[in-house]
């Protein structure tokens, strides 16, 4: 037997610009150059493996993480046998089906490098997945999580100008506007787990689809993102 693999990939380029100038270190045009590969490949009926990952750089920043990114979605072997579906590696979920947001899309940690469109890091997982007839049961096992990513300090999505909805301690009554100083800069302090949240992840979900409703129910044990 003969095994064949082709890796493809997508060049991917866009430029922000944004007409309000924050100062220095920010920048009003904001162009993003970057790659995604992405491979597949079926050894027999029942099993497969998949291969998906992206390279990114902020051609105007300066700083870390946002300067050069790399991430690994999806390296995982499936087994898939009737209505039975294994798979193990690394790999992203979304266990919810609606397009904006999903509040039982709470798996995988996320880059925020724009707040408003986050991506999904992968993670190491074990997955089995059952669907007898109208139902799906799901379970996963995540030995640790990749942590979220915040965006450079020299990011425009900090505050440059004024805090907002601030509220000193010891003081009562509304809330403050704080003025910041001319060109604040920010600094990112090295990232610490807490309590082991991103270690020993589990969940389970059920689902039952009708012809115009679909019920969810899940249980994630892990750190929200």
């Amino acid at each position: 037997p003969q095994v064949a693999f082709a890796l493809q990939g997508q060049l991917k380029s866009n430029t922000e610009y944004f007409p309000s100038d924050l100062g220095k270190p920010t920048e009003m045009l904001i162009p993003r150059l970057g790659i995604e590969l992405e491979e597949q490949h079926k050894f027999t009926k029942s099993f497969r493996y998949s291969f998906k990952g992206h390279f990114e750089s902020n051609l105007v920043s300066k700083r870390q993480p946002e300067q050069y990114f790399g991430d690994l979605s999806e390296l995982f072997l499936e087994w898939k046998k009737s209505n039975i579906k294994f798979r193990v590696g690394w790999n992203t979920l979304n266990w919810g089906v609606l397009d904006i947001y999903s509040p039982l899309d709470v798996v995988n940690q996320k880059v925020y490098f724009d707040p408003f469109a986050p991506t999904k890091r992968g993670a190491p997982m074990v997955e089995t997945q059952w669907n007898p007839s109208g139902w799906s049961m799901s379970a996963i096992y995540i030995p640790f999580q990749a942590r979220a990513i915040l965006p450079s300090g020299d990011s425009r999505w900090y505050p440059r100008d004024q805090l907002l909805n601030v509220k000193p301690e010891g003081l009562n009554g509304d809330n403050v506007e704080i003025v910041l100083p001319q060109n604040a800069q920010f600094e990112l302090s090295d990232a610490r787990q807490l309590n082991g949240a991103l270690a020993h992840n589990f969940g389970f979900k059920l689902e039952r689809r009708f012809d115009q409703v679909d019920l969810h129910a899940m249980f994630f044990d892990g750190a929200a993102p």
